[in-house]
């Protein structure tokens, strides 16, 4: 009777790690809560589609470029400190990349294909800010 649970029990951890490791990864960040302030605070934020296309206009701190927009106009959704970026598992090879460069030059991807909540509160709210901008 004692055997058929310790195969079945080794079954469901097999299968919870081969889901871990080629599906969704851990649910948890990977690496440490990251402090904009401790890189002397954020430059810019990117929109970068993975693997290929156009990327989004800077939000910069102080624009420097016409197509560049304010990071004051995001400000209210970028969380601090920000969050680790999660593992995206070995499936993921298509999407978008949120870019947070720091005024340090340290820069920090989050995407493609899966982003903690508080960012992809953040990349929604830059995605309004880029479509109130379109003629």
């Amino acid at each position: 009777m004692r055997k058929p649970i310790v195969a079945f029990l080794g079954l469901v951890l097999l299968a919870l790690t081969i889901g871990l490791v080629f599906g969704f990864g851990p649910p948890w960040g990977v690496g440490r809560p990251i402090s904009a302030s401790g890189h002397g605070g954020i430059r810019s934020l990117q929109l970068v589609p993975i693997p290929e296309g156009p990327s989004s206009p800077l939000f910069e701190d102080e624009p420097a470029h016409a197509s560049s927009l304010p990071l004051s106009a995001v400000e209210g959704y970028i969380p601090d400190p920000l969050p680790a970026p999660l593992w995206q598992g070995v499936t993921c090879g298509q999407g978008g990349n949120l870019d947070v460069t720091f005024q340090d030059g340290e820069t920090v991807s989050y995407g493609p294909c899966r982003e903690p909540i508080s960012i992809e509160r953040l990349r929604q709210r830059m995605l309004a800010v880029l479509h109130a901008q379109e003629p």
